[in-house]
């Protein structure tokens, strides 16, 4: 049920909301004006039937009787009851606030009952509603049990003997873990952390029966039990003999009989033992006496040590209760020097230009004893030295400064070996010297330059001899000048000298003035190097003319310097640096084979004159210098009023007036006639009170520091504070073409009517970018007219009363881009004498103030394209766009030339955000099918195959290249999964470059210059 009593409330005016409950049911809301009391808004409505929804709850197990699970939500309830699900009777629930708590702790166990699903009724006057509430039961950590326990263990068990597994458990299949705690003298016995198996550790204490009695824990992590565990050390009948691995040595060829040890080895039980021989006796070479266990040679014949160095015995030994225990028992023969070494006459080979340390070849030696250690001797043949032999029988040579194929082709060395028992063998080893190739050989002062010292751009001769004692050789002579360049000279057989020319077009890079000429000559098989050196001086460069124009200019505009000079090297690059005779200094970079330059700069004061002084400089420190000069002139700075402003009687007019100066660097002062008699100097946005209703003509007069000044007007109206209230808006397609309306509020808000006095009550002029299409009159009385742009109404608004007034309109082409301003205003009888003398002007409400005019923004306008006009020619560029991405942050996308010429003249880029329809062809521009897009109108030029990648950023201060912001609008939100489309090729009305001819367009291809993606998230 609702009751309400309306009126029109004043934005200003709070409103005040109370609530009652009746007895029956029934809330009233009443919200009435705090402040006048003239209205009353009254809702009431009945209460209706409970509603509960499922709910889940958590309670740990184990929970004592009366904790608290949880508080059943549901509306319009009275009373709550558990009415099923609770048959262990493990729960409650408080009646009257649905509070559920533990009703017997016994029940809440995880393992047994790890959910409840409990039924409530939750119920009032008007109804009852059901809810299941799931009661899910934490499980909490239950501990281990282990019990008492008792183990046997044999006297003298050795470490590592199983003594017997703890057996333990845990409710909640936890992983146990076992520690001793106590009882375990000697650190006896070790527990295995986590499977509870009881070892022996150390078995010194178990010589004997006795009794160890353990304290065990058994943990799962977090909860522990603990016992008894009894371990009793009791004897064996009979324990087995124990026997180790052992070792001994005999020479080879002992005769039989020869003691050779003693096998150790005894009984814990002190039993007689007996030894026996079980395998590894090969050839029975051994015997052992089966009661002491000493081992003899048995069969000398078998103890070779070149054969059988050593035996591996597997001997038994077995005690009174054949009980046994093996062991491998090692008998190393030790070898015997029998045989002389034994050496070959051998032949070998090596070049008469072999190196000190080649090796020769290695002395093949035999020895009847096996492995043995030899050392050698030359003993004869090599008076001079020239080879030497090592220990491992490898001659190398020694000394290849006699080693001469034309002097000795062939040596004879006699050379005697020695082993480690000093006997001895000797052969001759024949070296045979191979013919070599021998190098040509030439040095640093074999070779001339003339002249020694040059400059840069002039010849020199370089001549050289050299030698060989190869006759026949025929050689290459290669010469590197030392400046990246080289020439090669083939000479004839036994021709030893040559000649060679050279220009140097630069001088050395770095301090020296010197190249380093390399001559390497060349017998097609080995080759040697000289060096000589060059002087090559550096010539500067010769500055030829030097022109400034205009000569005479005003401050704000350029100057064009250029000029011409001279340099005779083709590789000199410059650097030319310009001071230009008002404090800036700049350098600029020019290329090799450069003759001219030019260079521009503005000044931003005036200069009588600037001196500007000119350094050309090439990469090699030389230079010329020059001057010119300008003369600058002032020019007076220019002054912004600001806009017209409209005030209330004794309320400020605050300026905000502006001033520019063509000299940036020009200081300016302020100063302004406010047109009532009042002046202030010193700031661009004063604030001031003009005395009385009128209206004022204030002047603004900017001076920059060279005396000259320029001064600007605006107009200042000041009306009286009047209860008439105009409010203005805005709404429609702000497209060229697009139809707009403004909505018109006019207010009396005094308590006299204002009357249809003589004359218009309201003036609209609207501005020329808009037509007029129509207006009528919303609401109220009156009567309104149009002619030509400007539409007035006539009427009377009563006390308290409103008017409200439509004009309908189309903004007309041509002002893309442009703010359009519109603001009526109202006539009213002011001091009720019939007749309407004062005035007032409407207001935007949606800006901050008073009196703001109604503006928008055109944001398209109609696409004029230009027509393609180029040769017809075969070969032609052909761009296509190979990537984009986009994100609310950052564009990007990829041009590349496809085609098979390059671009002769610029080229435009258009990037659509969610168009209403995807490009098809070229001169779609972004705004024929989006709202939004951007535009780059690219200057460079694109070879064939070569890319250029285009960035829009909203970074502060990204460069963004080429961009055009007065063909661009972007919001800055690019949402992820937003369709984007990007088109190359496209043209722009009254711009320098358009569309361009394209290899597809030519030979009617298929358009293929349109890429579409998605952006990302940003």
């Amino acid at each position: 049920m609702l009751l309400q009593l309306s009126a029109i409330f004043s934005k200003s005016i709070p409103l005040l909301r109370h609530h009652y409950r009746l007895p029956v049911g029934l809330l009233i809301v009443l919200f009435f004006a705090a402040a006048s009391g003239r209205s009353l808004l009254v809702v009431a409505s009945y209460l209706a039937a409970p509603v509960v929804e499922d709910q889940s709850f958590l309670v740990v197990e184990n929970s004592a009787t009366g904790t608290a699970v949880g508080t059943v939500i549901a509306t319009d309830t009275e009373t709550y009851a558990i009415i099923a699900g609770n048959e262990l009777g493990a729960f409650a629930i408080n009646a009257s606030s649905g509070l559920l708590t533990v009703a017997d702790g016994t029940q809440i166990d995880f393992e047994t009952n790890p959910t409840f699903f409990l039924t409530v009724e939750v119920s009032n006057p008007d109804g009852t509603d059901t809810g299941i509430m799931t009661i899910n039961v934490i499980n909490i950590n239950d501990a281990p049990v282990v019990e008492d326990q008792a183990f046997d263990v044999f006297v003298n068990s050795p470490t590592g003997t199983v003594v017997g597994t703890i057996a333990a458990s845990d409710p909640d299949g936890n992983d146990l873990f076992y520690t001793i705690l106590a009882g375990n003298t000697g650190n006896t016995f070790d527990l295995a952390l986590t499977s509870g198996l009881l070892t022996v550790a150390d078995n010194t204490l178990l010589s004997d029966p006795t009794t160890f009695t353990l304290l065990v824990r058994v943990s799962d992590g977090g909860l522990s039990d603990t016992a008894v565990i009894t371990i009793h050390v009791i004897f064996d009948p009979n324990e087995p003999p124990i026997i180790n691995n052992q070792s001994f040595n005999v020479p080879e060829n002992s005769p039989n009989g020869t003691a050779v040890g003693t096998v150790a080895a005894f009984d814990p039980n002190d039993d007689p033992l007996t030894f026996g021989i079980m395998a590894g006796n090969t050839d029975g070479a051994f015997a052992i006496n089966d009661l002491s266990g000493q081992i003899t040679v048995a069969n000398s014949a078998a103890l070779d040590f070149e054969t059988t160095p050593a035996f591996n015995l597997t001997v038994r030994v077995t005690d009174t209760g054949n009980l046994t225990d093996e062991a491998i028992i090692t008998i190393n023969l030790t070898n015997v020097n029998e045989f002389p070494p034994d050496i070959n006459p051998q032949t070998f080979t090596i070049a008469e230009n072999a190196a000190n340390g080649a090796i020769v070849g290695t002395i093949l030696v035999s020895d009847g004893d096996g492995e043995d250690s030899f050392t050698f001797d030359i003993l004869s043949g090599d008076p001079a030295g020239v080879f030497s032999i090592n220990d491992a029988g490898v001659i190398a040579v020694a000394n290849n400064s006699t080693l001469d194929f034309e002097t000795t082709p062939s040596y004879s060395l006699d050379v005697q070996v020695t082993d480690s028992g000093a006997l001895t063998d000797t052969a001759v080893m024949t070296i045979n010297i191979l013919d070599a190739n021998d190098p040509p050989i030439i040095n640093d002062n074999d070779l001339n330059v003339s002249p020694a010292a040059i400059q840069e751009t002039e010849t020199i001769t370089l001549t050289g001899s050299f030698t060989d004692q190869d006759s026949g050789d025929a050689h290459t002579v290669v010469i590197a000048w030392g400046d990246g360049n080289s020439d090669v000279i083939n000479l004839s057989v036994g021709t030893t000298s040559f000649s060679a020319n050279h220009t140097y077009l630069d001088d050395p890079a770095g301090p020296s003035d010197d190249y380093t000429i390399e001559v390497t000559v060349d017998d097609g098989t080995d080759s040697s190097s000289a060096n000589a050196s060059v002087t090559v001086s550096n010539v500067p460069p010769t500055l030829d003319s030097l022109t400034a124009v205009p000569p005479t200019l005003n401050e704000g505009e350029a100057v064009t310097l250029s000029g011409t000079f001279t340099e005779i090297s083709p590789l000199d690059t410059f650097i030319l640096t310009v001071d230009w005779g008002n404090g800036v200094v700049e350098s600029f970079n020019y290329s090799a084979g450069s003759s001219s330059f030019a260079e521009t700069h503005t000044y931003q004061d005036n200069y009588d004159p600037a001196t500007i002084a000119v350094t050309l400089a090439d990469d090699d420190g030389g230079s010329d210098t020059g001057e010119t000069a300008v003369i600058v002139n002032n020019l007076p700075p220019t002054a912004d009023a600001g806009p017209n402003l409209i005030v209330l009687d004794g309320f400020p007019a605050n300026f905000s007036g502006a001033a520019s100066d063509p000299g940036a660097e020009d200081t300016l002062t302020y100063a302004w006639d406010f047109g009532d008699g009042s002046v202030l100097t010193g700031t661009l946005t004063p604030s001031h009170i003009y005395p009385g209703i009128g209206v004022y003509t204030p002047t603004l007069t900017v001076t920059d520091d060279d005396g000259d000044s320029g001064s600007d007007t605006a107009v200042v109206t000041v009306i009286a504070p009047s209860d008439i209230i105009g409010l203005k808006t805005v709404s429609g397609s702000f497209n060229e073409g697009g139809a707009i309306r403004y909505t018109i509020v006019l207010s009396n808000t005094g308590d006299t009517d204002q009357m249809d006095n003589p004359g218009d009550e309201f003036v609209d002029e609207l501005p020329e970018e808009i037509a007029l299409t129509s207006a009528q009159i919303v609401s109220g009385g009156g009567a309104i007219a149009s002619s030509f742009n400007t539409v007035t109404w006539n009427g009377a608004i009563p006390a308290g009363g409103s008017v409200i007034l439509e004009i309908e309109a189309t903004i007309l082409p041509g002002f893309r881009g442009q703010v359009v301003s519109n603001q009526g205003q109202i006539f009213y009888d002011g001091d009720d004498d019939g007749q309407n003398e004062a005035f007032t002007f409407t207001d935007d409400p949606t800006q901050p103030g008073m009196f703001d005019p109604t503006t928008f923004t055109v944001q398209e306008r109609s696409a004029i394209y230009l027509p393609i006009i180029m040769n017809q020619a075969v070969s032609a560029p052909d761009l296509v766009i190979t990537a984009v991405s986009a994100s609310s942050s950052q564009i990007e996308l990829t041009i590349q030339n496809q085609g098979n010429a390059a671009t002769a003249s610029g080229f435009w880029v258009d990037f659509y955000i969610n168009p209403s329809a995807p490009p098809t062809g070229p001169n779609q521009l972004w705004y024929d099918l989006a709202d939004e897009g951007i535009a780059w109108g690219v200057t460079a030029l694109l070879a064939p195959g070569q890319s250029l990648t285009l960035v829009y950023s909203t970074e502060p201060g990204a460069p963004n290249q080429y961009f055009v912001p007065e063909e661009s609008l972007y919001n800055g939100s690019l949402p992820a999964g937003t369709l984007i489309y990007a088109q190359v090729d496209s043209a722009r009305e009254g711009v320098a470059h358009g569309g361009i001819l394209e290899t597809h367009e030519i030979l009617g291809g298929p358009y293929n210059n349109i890429i579409s993606g998605t952006a990302v998230a940003p």
